[in-house]
């Protein structure tokens, strides 16, 4: 089974795409100005794909679920594996809407 390789990087409160970070010659990872983020190989409920940092809702009843994370060799969000994405839908990420993540 192979898998997209992707990333995304959040500098200066702009995220870039995997291909604006390779026009920039791919300059040193996780610097004091910017934070990688990888793409897990999942999509939503909607198609969107879904990386490192993303905040995930439960899509019958908008129920927060938390933000996802690479744990111990896993792909998570809140304490459980991300795996069947077929009900959950991403509605933010812990860089623009870190208040999404308050009550959790």
């Amino acid at each position: 089974m192979t898998r997209e390789i992707n990333f995304r990087e959040w500098h200066n409160n702009h995220m870039r795409t995997w291909e604006e970070i390779n026009s920039l010659h791919m300059r040193v990872l996780n610097d004091e100005r910017g934070v990688f983020e990888q793409y897990t190989g999942f999509e939503d409920f909607y198609g969107k794909e879904i990386y490192e940092g993303d905040i995930i809702c439960d899509t019958d009843d908008n129920t927060i679920i938390g933000a996802v994370k690479f744990y111990d060799g896993s792909w998570q969000v809140g304490d459980d594996l991300l795996l069947d994405m077929m009900y959950y839908s991403v509605v933010g990420n812990i860089h623009e809407n870190p208040e999404l993540l308050e009550n959790k």
